[in-house]
């Protein structure tokens, strides 16, 4: 979907006058894409809370909540097979796809896709949650505002990346930490100051929306943590080596099991997803707490209200199992919540288990389910400044720290030695694409361009027609742009994109 071009020229002569900047036109997109996307997130969160409270498939799973639970995650998932599918997944690989590929272009059909498809699967009460998905839809937010104003494409690549800030600052009330995961993970560079200073902004504006909207408490209130004694931290380094035995199994799981449900079904996505929703309405039958992200189960963990260390055990096993399921389909819906759910179960075990052996020097059993949230976090994303930040944040407690940096720096090396690469990466490089990673920015920085160009070009002719052109470009898998000559002469360039969005 494009905005026309009358449209776009017109509204350029309105709101663009010639003694307007480029610059000072970006510092006020910022601003507004930071207002815009608490207000998206936040509406979101609310909306998706309301449909699971009405539908009755964010507690338990009766008759009604599994025939329009059903008939939601088919719609959404054969919108996302047949039409969308930019939607697939959490929406965090894509937005990374964009900035990397496609200098940070998101259309509108794209995000707006990922919101109703989202809407529609958690809805659902399927095991994912709605953090991933709303930094993509944001991310696309700032992309389109970009785009509607002609900016240029270092212009629009920052304004995704200001979408995305925001839409995690307003989804978790964590400025400091959206700051950083943005940084981290979907710029790719901790060292991107051009981009800090408008990330920032769009961070603390969207947070304070949230604030204003939803309430400035933290998401997990009620959380004390004291560190009682030094020898504690024994079993926080023990949470950090489990999260980094248990964080690549789950990333393999998955990997495993979509590459074994598309050999089965031959490709069929959505009976693949119909499939593991009738799985997941079995298993809510015996436990329904594995439904949805499973915020209000963390919450009780953290509060010391679930002591058995059979329960942590049942729905740590459980959680690993459905959310392997939903995320394996493809289907839309994030990561960030599950992921926090498996590590607060499995550092309450640690918890169970430090209060059997030493119960005069452990602090209570929800202290260390928040540090195994914080190093699955680390295990399974690979982004450890933001798993240390954003734990922090979401308590407002920073005695935490100490611990929760014991546990994630173990988590982050060991799991780095076990497995490579992060969930996102490890996904994309299944479908084929490469995610450009920390080593690649490193490498770029040293790299020459005689060393990097290729020296056998493949042309194409001007006079030849787009579907001429696409043929041709499908021949070469590796090559992203073509050099276009007209007599002989070099006359323009077309990039593979362009080619299919014309053909």
């Amino acid at each position: 979907m494009r905005f026309p071009q009358r449209f776009k020229i017109s509204l350029l002569r309105k709101i663009r006058p010639r003694e307007m900047g480029e610059e000072r036109l970006f510092f006020i997109l910022t601003l507004i894409t930071g207002v815009v996307s608490g207000i998206v997130a936040v509406s979101f969160h609310h909306l998706v809370e309301f449909t699971t409270q009405i539908l009755g498939t964010n507690a338990s799973f009766d008759q009604k909540a599994i025939i329009f639970g059903g008939i939601f995650v088919f719609i959404s998932g054969f919108l996302t097979t047949r039409f969308f599918s930019f939607t697939q997944g959490s929406g965090i690989p894509q937005v990374r796809v964009a900035l990397a590929v496609y200098n940070g272009k998101i259309t509108l059909k794209q995000w707006l896709g990922k919101f109703i498809t989202s809407f529609l699967s958690l809805s659902s009460g399927i095991s994912l949650g709605r953090e991933g998905p709303t930094v993509a839809i944001t991310a696309g937010i700032g992309s389109s505002f970009g785009h509607l104003l002609s900016l240029p494409k270092r212009s629009i690549k920052s304004l995704v990346a200001v979408g995305s800030a925001g839409g995690l600052a307003a989804a978790f009330n964590t400025p400091i930490a959206a700051v950083i995961f943005t940084l981290e993970e979907i710029v790719g560079d901790l060292n991107g100051h051009k981009q800090l200073g408008p990330i920032v902004i769009s961070s603390v504006l969207a947070a304070v929306v949230a604030s204003m909207l939803h309430g400035d408490a933290p998401t997990f209130a009620g959380v004390v943590f004291k560190l009682n004694d030094h020898r504690e931290l024994f079993f926080y380094l023990l949470i950090g080596i489990m999260a980094a035995t248990i964080g690549p199994l789950w990333v393999k799981s998955i990997l495993k099991l979509r590459q074994t449900s598309l050999k089965v079904f031959k490709g069929h996505r959505l009976t693949i997803i119909m499939v593991s929703f009738s799985l997941i309405a079995l298993i809510s039958q015996y436990n329904s707490d594995i439904l949805g992200g499973g915020h209000h189960v963390i919450n009780r963990t953290l509060l010391d209200n679930i002591l058995s260390w059979k329960a942590l055990s049942i729905l740590l096993v459980l959680k690993f199992v459905c959310t392997t399921l939903c995320y394996s389909t493809s289907i839309s819906g994030g990561l960030f919540m599950p992921t926090l759910f498996m590590g607060a179960m499995m550092g309450g075990l640690v918890g169970s288990l430090a209060t059997f052996i030493a119960p005069e020097i452990t602090a209570g059993v929800g202290a260390y389910a928040l540090v195994g949230m914080g190093a699955f976090f680390a295990a399974v994303i690979r982004a450890p400044f933001t798993s240390i930040i954003i734990v922090f944040e979401m308590v407002h407690d920073y005695k935490i720290i100490l611990p929760l940096m014991v546990a994630n720096i173990a988590a982050y090396m060991l799991a780095s030695r076990l497995h490579k690469g992060s969930i996102y990466e490890n996904i994309s490089e299944q479908d084929g694409v490469h995610l450009p990673t920390r080593e690649d920015h490193e490498v770029l920085d040293n790299l020459l361009v005689e060393d990097a160009m290729v020296r056998n070009v493949k042309t194409i002719d001007a006079r030849q027609t787009v579907k001429e052109a696409f043929r041709e470009a499908r021949d070469h898998p590796k090559v992203t742009g073509f050099p276009v000559l007209k007599y002989g002469q070099l006359f323009g360039i077309v990039s593979v994109y362009d080619l299919a969005n014309e053909y």
